[in-house]
């Protein structure tokens, strides 16, 4: 299941006044804690393939997508197992779209989001999901409980390739895919559904970065934690709270005890928010 919180990168997208509109051209600035990270060169940079691949998927309006300009905010640490940088080019997706007004079915949509990563889908809604397959099949969820969360990160990057490789070295398949309720209906419905749940790839991790074993356990022993997890292929991890101010408290004390790790607090989201108009 993939679910969405209120902690994240921010992607703007305006014209830019210093260009003459019919000269077309695309600029794309990267600020924030973790943009010193980012891919130097735009062919490694998804925020900007993501921006190519709607101009070349919609050739007929290309003169909506003139003298563009994109800030992206790097809030996230970067190959982090939390789908940020797909989560930044599914919102450069949909800043686009608003923006320009483009017209675009929404199956050619997926297909060029997957093409852009099996994460990007999913992204595009921003809405509690079951996702199977390499990212192409996707059931809508309904929405998760109002709870808070804790993301953790050693402020190291880890190798998703390197992760599958470990556990495939001591693994011949994946767990089979849990059975899932039509609806949660409150958290300890939640919980008791995720208790016994884990993720396969945590030990291949753990195995090349020791570190997440401290981050879960340091989750594990906040007040009010509900359930701790490693993310995706890690190396961050998440805690989940009954209330964001728990989180919060949480977070903070966490901070205080381990300087030299990455920690956001914040709450899980019914949906991602559209994209707004300024």
């Amino acid at each position: 299941m993939v679910a969405f919180a209120d902690i994240g990168d921010r992607v703007t997208v305006s014209r830019n006044v210093e260009a003459p509109i019919n000269e077309g051209g695309l600029t794309v600035t990267r600020t924030g804690p973790f943009a010193a990270g980012l891919p130097e060169s735009d062919a490694g940079d998804l925020v900007t393939r993501a921006a190519h691949s709607l101009f070349a998927n919609i050739p007929d309006e290309a003169n909506l997508f003139s003298a563009l300009h994109i800030k992206l905010f790097k809030s996230l640490p970067i190959a982090a197992g939390i789908g940020g940088g797909s989560a930044d080019a599914a919102a450069t997706l949909r800043a686009l779209l608003a923006l320009t007004g483009a017209k675009i079915a929404p199956s050619r949509l997926h297909a060029l989001a997957l093409d852009l990563g099996a994460d990007v889908p999913v992204c595009l809604d921003g809405t509690p999901t079951i996702m199977r397959g390499i990212g192409e099949d996707l059931t809508p969820f309904p929405a998760l409980p109002n709870l808070g969360v804790v993301l953790l990160n050693p402020s190291r990057q880890l190798s998703t390739p390197a992760v599958f490789a470990g556990y495939k070295d001591q693994n011949p398949t994946f767990s089979k895919p849990i059975e899932l309720p039509s609806e949660f209906k409150n958290t300890g419905h939640l919980m008791s559904t995720l208790a016994d749940q884990g993720n396969d790839l945590s030990r291949a991790a753990s195995d090349l970065m020791p570190e997440i074993t401290a981050l879960l356990t340091s989750l594990e022993n906040s007040p009010n934690c509900l359930l701790a997890r490693m993310s995706g292929s890690g190396a961050t991890c998440f805690g989940l709270f009954d209330t964001v101010a728990a989180a919060q408290v949480a977070g903070e004390r966490i901070s205080a005890d381990h300087a030299d790790w990455w920690c956001a607090a914040g709450q899980l989201l019914a949906q991602s928010p559209p994209p707004k108009l300024l």
